[in-house]
């Protein structure tokens, strides 16, 4: 009788234990949906890749969690985030990065961007970024606006402890666009 007790007890202990898990996973699941990591440069192309596509990650903070080295160059240029390829080629950009970006004091170097539409590391954003330096690279645009960290910045916008240390380059016409060593054009 009392060893029927104890299993009995040992079942109910685990059902208990099992349940805890459960919502502690849940809990942690949804969590982990307010933050997406980029760890690697492959990460970071990644990132881009799905804002272009239309997340513009409104709500969630993307923490690079260490320094990126792009290795871009004229033969493999990056495209800004929240632009996608078929914008690069034409002057308008939908993609738009809503979230906050925090850099933790990493720098992203390599950067090689040469566009006829917004250039910077991101393109459209109406977010926050902050604690972030660009090194080591090359960003140039022909129409629009160019920005090491954006080319624009909506009103929303917060761009802080920003560093820039690369060569930003406007190489339009005499339109009259807007070009800024952090960002081209902010409409705060």
């Amino acid at each position: 009788m009392k060893l029927k007790k104890k299993v009995s007890l040992i079942i109910v202990m685990l059902e208990i234990i099992i349940q805890i898990l459960n919502v502690m996973m849940f809990k942690s699941m949804a969590y982990d949906e307010k933050e997406y990591y980029i760890n690697t440069a492959q990460d970071l192309w990644d990132f881009a890749k799905e804002v272009s596509e239309g997340n513009d990650f409104e709500g969630v903070t993307v923490y690079l969690t260490a320094d990126i080295e792009l290795e871009c160059n004229e033969n493999n240029k990056w495209i800004p985030i929240g632009n996608s390829i078929e914008e690069t080629s034409s002057t308008v950009s939908s993609g738009k990065f809503k979230g906050t970006f925090e850099g933790n004091n990493h720098y992203i170097k390599g950067l090689y961007v040469e566009t006829n539409s917004n250039a910077g590391l991101f393109g459209y954003v109406n977010g926050t970024i902050k604690n972030l330096t660009i090194k080591d690279s090359y960003i140039s645009g022909t129409d629009l606006n160019v920005g090491s960290i954006a080319s624009s910045t909506g009103s929303e916008t917060n761009i802080i402890n920003c560093i820039n240390m690369s060569e930003v380059v406007y190489k339009g016409g005499e339109d009259k666009y807007n070009i800024g060593g952090i960002v081209g054009e902010n409409q705060r």
